[in-house]
């Protein structure tokens, strides 16, 4: 895990292929496919990213995690686990003394990461081909909103389509800083 401090007292915390600590078991799953994608050299990726957002009186929270399997299909499938009812507090989260924050992610802060990955996918003009499980996340019972998970899906699947992400840590500060700006 890397603790991020970004513009505007923003705070970050990101895992690149290591187990964040707010997985769960879904009750359902949201499926999308988006055609018109790339390939790219096989690889297998996990991202988890958790963010709180000061705004004047008023704060943003959100964690989610993707796990990226590159494949063959000239297609991205996502899934993104949902959940129904409140999961397990996460004691240790960037937003634990402001609010009460939930393992899980519900249905409407699910369409927000389904969003997310759409709009990269316009944005972009394409996506790498494969699998994108959303298998983690917390969110919180005041903090969290759907435009959160929108943007954190957007940012997990932008890291996924870069060739690269051996990033420094200046250099993933600087890339959420500008991939955060419009929670």
């Amino acid at each position: 895990m890397i603790d991020l401090t970004l513009r505007l007292h923003r705070k970050a915390r990101i895992w690149l292929n290591e187990s964040a600590p707010f997985a769960f078991r879904a009750d359902g799953t949201m499926k999308h496919t988006f055609t018109e994608t790339e390939r790219h050299e096989q690889k297998s990726l996990s991202i988890a990213i958790e963010v709180l957002i000061p705004k004047g009186a008023r704060f943003a929270y959100g964690a989610l995690g993707g796990r990226f399997v590159s494949g063959e299909t000239g297609e991205l499938r996502v899934s993104v686990g949902i959940t129904s009812n409140n999961g397990a507090q996460l004691g240790n989260s960037l937003a634990s003394l402001l609010d009460d924050v939930r393992i899980g992610l519900p249905e409407e802060y699910g369409k927000g990461v389904v969003e997310g990955v759409s709009n990269v996918h316009s944005e972009l003009g394409g996506l790498p081909s494969g699998e994108l499980y959303f298998e983690q996340a917390a969110y919180g019972e005041i903090g969290s909103s759907k435009s959160v998970f929108r943007e954190l899906g957007c940012t997990i699947t932008k890291l996924v389509s870069l060739k690269n992400i051996d990033l420094t840590e200046q250099e993933l500060t600087q890339f959420l800083d500008a991939s955060l700006t419009n929670v």
